[in-house]
């Protein structure tokens, strides 16, 4: 579960250790659109609750509970159903829905020589 962006472009994972703390974490460099999508849902948590998302509030956020928590599995199938219908709009292959409905995971030019470990596990 992504639980912050944070630093401009930068997103931090919980999951890789930075060097100047013991926590892990991991920063990913994001595109400009990836950025405004999570400005949107900054905008959308403070228009919710009131305040801006602390380090231990979730990204991806149940905008129907009371207090901030992560989305429900059932919100979560949703969008995952309505990136699938869209896909499928635009003519992806099949094999690549199954995939991503699998894993997860998109399938792209730049990952497609990847090696992901637990792709191989599923």
């Amino acid at each position: 579960m992504v639980t912050q962006a944070v630093c401009g472009n930068k997103l931090r994972m919980p999951n890789e250790k930075r060097k100047d703390d013991m926590t892990k974490h991991k920063q990913v460099g994001l595109n400009h659109k990836t950025i405004e999508a999570f400005e949107e849902l900054r905008k959308a948590f403070r228009k919710k609750f009131g305040r801006d998302p602390g380090p231990t509030d979730p990204v991806f956020f149940d905008s129907t509970a009371s207090e901030p928590r992560p989305m429900t599995a059932n919100q979560q199938r949703e969008i995952v159903d309505r990136i699938v219908k869209e896909m499928k709009s635009v003519g992806i292959k099949p094999a690549i829905i199954y995939a991503f409905r699998k894993t997860g995971l998109l399938l792209t030019e730049k990952n497609v020589d990847r090696d992901f470990g637990r792709l191989h596990k599923s």
